[in-house]
C-alpha cells in the first residue's frame, strides 16, 4: 500500500510538472531527470539517511545535485527551478516512527495527527504571514535578519538561476566535472579501505555530512560535546547509562530551547503591534 501510495503521488507530481510546462521540455532529459528523482535518488537518499540517522543521529544531504541535474538536463529557462519536482529525503521520517514505537505511540495516532493538523498550519501559517508583514515591510529596520540577510540569499539563488539562462553564468563555470569525478573515487575507495582494514566506515558518513553544508561553528561544537561526553560524562555515570540519559538530555534541551523561542517571538510580536501615542 505503501509503495503504491508513493508511485501514485510521484506520478502525479510528474504530471503536474509536464502540465505547468505545457510537456514543451524543450528537448532536454528534463522528464528524465524527474523519473530517476522519483524513483532513483529520493528512495536511495531516504535509505541511507534512515541508517545513517540510526548509526549517528545524522542526516544525509548531497550538496548540489538538484542543480547540477537541472544543468546537466539541457533545459533553459528560470521556471525549471520552480517546478514541484519530486524530490524528498525520507529518511528523517524514520526516527519519528522509531520514537514513536518505543514511546508505544501507534501510526495510525501519527496518520490522524498529521491530517489534523496540516489544515490547521496552513491556515494559520497564512494568517501570521499576513499578521507578520502588516507590523512592518520585510525587509525593514524591523526584521534586521531578514534585512542583513536577504539580499545576499537571494543572489545565492540567481547564482544557481543563472545557469539555465543564455549567457555567461558563474555558477555553471565553477562546476568542474573533473573535481567532482575526483569526489566520488575518493570517497569510494576511502570506504573500501576503511572497510578492508576493519576501521570504523562511519569516517566516511562524518565526511559526507561535513561537506553537506553544515555551518563550521556547528560542526566544532558538535565535535567538543562528543569529546565531553566520552570522556567526562560517560567516566562519572558510566558508558551504558550515559548512552541512554543523552537523548533524554538532547531531548530535554530542545524542548526547553523552543519554549524559550517562541515566548520571545510572542514578546515580540506583542512589542511591535503595541502603537505608541505621542504623548
Amino acid at each position: 500500500v505503501v509503495l503504491t501510495v508513493y508511485f501514485l503521488s510521484s506520478v502525479f507530481y510528474i504530471t503536474l510538472c509536464g502540465w505547468l510546462l505545457d510537456w514543451d521540455f524543450q528537448g532536454s532529459h528534463l522528464l528524465v531527470v524527474m523519473l530517476l528523482f522519483a524513483f532513483v535518488y529520493t528512495p536511495f537518499v531516504s535509505y541511507v539517511t534512515a541508517r545513517l540517522e540510526g548509526l549517528a543521529g545524522q542526516a544525509l544531504e548531497i550538496p548540489f545535485i538538484r542543480e547540477a541535474a537541472f544543468i546537466l538536463s539541457g533545459y533553459k529557462g528560470i521556471d525549471i527551478w520552480l517546478l514541484p519536482i519530486p524530490m524528498a529525503n525520507y529518511g528523517y521520517v524514520t526516527v519519528t516512527y522509531r520514537t514513536s514505537e518505543l514511546l508505544g505511540t501507534s501510526f495510525r495516532s501519527l496518520w490522524k495527527m498529521s491530517a489534523f493538523s496540516t489544515p490547521v498550519v496552513f491556515i494559520l501559517s497564512l494568517v501570521y504571514a499576513q499578521f507578520i508583514w502588516g507590523m512592518a515591510p520585510i525587509p525593514s529596520s524591523a526584521y534586521p535578519y531578514a534585512q542583513q540577510m536577504w539580499d545576499l540569499n537571494a543572489r545565492n539563488q540567481c547564482l544557481a538561476w543563472s545557469a539555465t539562462i543564455s549567457g555567461f553564468s558563474p555558477f555553471l563555470a565553477a562546476l568542474d566535472p573533473f573535481i567532482i569525478g575526483a569526489g566520488c573515487i575518493l570517497g569510494l575507495v576511502s570506504y573500501a579501505a576503511l572497510a578492508a582494514f576493519g576501521l570504523p566506515v562511519l569516517l566516511v558518513y562524518g565526511v559526507v555530512k561535513g561537506l553537506g553544508g553544515s555551518p563550521p561553528q556547528s560542526m566544532i561544537l558538535m565535535f567538543l560535546g562528543a569529546l565531553f561526553g566520552r570522556y567526562v560524562m560517560a567516566k562519572r555515570f558510566g558508558e551504558e547509562p550515559w548512552r541512554q540519559y543523552a537523548p533524554v538530555l538532547a531531548a530535554g534541551y530542545a524542548c526547553g530551547a523552543g519554549l524559550i523561542m517562541m515566548v520571545a517571538v510572542g514578546f515580540k510580536f506583542l512589542s511591535a503591534s503595541v502603537f505608541q501615542l505621542p504623548y
